[in-house]
Formats: C-alpha cells, sequence, structure tokens
C-alpha cells in the first residue's frame, strides 16, 4: 500500500506489482473466502513485539483493515507445509508494526479453535522487494511465515520473518 501520509493517504497500490505478476494478483483478489473450519487460524500471540491480534481467513485489503491474515488455500497452524499470515505496519492497528525486532528464539503463538501452536523464530527478519514472493511458496516443514510492509510509512520492501514449529498444545 501507499504510506499514509502520502497523497490521497494510504490505499491499495497497484503501482509496484510487476507486469508479470499482475494476472496472479487477479486471480487471487477473486478467490472466495472460506468459512473458517476448527483447524484454521483464529489468533496470534508475539510476545516479544507485544502483538495479540484476530487472524482472520484471506489476505486482501479488506481482510487486512479487520486484522491479520491468512492467505488462502495456505496451510494451517500445526501442518506440515507453511502458514502465511500477513498485516499493516502503519495502519489499521499496525499490528506487524515491530517485526523487525523479532529475533531468533522469540515466540509466535497461533491459536485455532481446538488448540495452540508454539512456533520459534528461526533467524533474523528478511527485508526482500514486493516481486520475490518465494517466501509464499509450501513447504515441507511446519513453519509460520509473517510477512508486512517495510519500512515503516516508506512501504517500498517487504519485511519476512519465519518461525520453525516446536509444539502443539
Amino acid at each position: 500500500h501507499t504510506p499514509p501520509d502520502a497523497p490521497g493517504g494510504a490505499r491499495y497500490n497497484e503501482a509496484e506489482i510487476p507486469a508479470h505478476l499482475q494476472p496472479l494478483v487477479q486471480s487471487i483478489s477473486e478467490v472466495t473466502i472460506p468459512t473458517p473450519g476448527p483447524e484454521q487460524a483464529i489468533r496470534i500471540q508475539v510476545p516479544a513485539i507485544a502483538v495479540d491480534s484476530k487472524i482472520v481467513q484471506g489476505d486482501s485489503w479488506e481482510q487486512l483493515k479487520m486484522g491479520v491474515g491468512q492467505r488462502i488455500n495456505a496451510t494451517n497452524p500445526g501442518q506440515k507445509g507453511n502458514v502465511v499470515l500477513s498485516a499493516h505496519n502503519d495502519i489499521y492497528g499496525e499490528i506487524f508494526r515491530n517485526l523487525d525486532r523479532l529475533k531468533p528464539g522469540d515466540q509466535v503463538v497461533l491459536f485455532t479453535n481446538q488448540r495452540s501452536y508454539t512456533y520459534v523464530v528461526m533467524s533474523n527478519p528478511q527485508v526482500v522487494e514486493p516481486s520475490q514472493v518465494e517466501f509464499l511458496a509450501p513447504t515441507t516443514e511446519p513453519i509460520v511465515t509473517l510477512i508486512s510492509c517495510y519500512p515503516y510509512l516508506v512501504d517500498n520492501k517487504r519485511i519476512i520473518v519465519r518461525a520453525y514449529l516446536q509444539s502443539g498444545n
């Protein structure tokens, strides 16, 4: 999105989407949001940066106004694969404002209607170009990927934090 102090305020920024990825983005925006099932994430806590937020299904502009968005058709917590979660850093609650402060060993706790899952941050946050989407790919190990725009009030990059599953209760 554009920064909140940009002319016209914060809004979805189609200009940053490379031409070759625009058809993919358009197909994603047409995905129907499923009714949450009992294994889908409903809440996230990241104690090291004081995050305690609800999780909604979908990661479009409208869903991210409501909280952290779980990517449609991504893995559910506790399962092998990549649980992809996105949130804003400078609008709509600034939920992922401090992802850059996470460090290896910090915990990310995901809740479903049935249990909680504790993930542990693997490495320091990584800053990438918006076109670098490989971190969205499925994985063979159970991990969670946290994504936000970066840096604060500039939003021309993305910050990525990955954590591995430690336990499920």
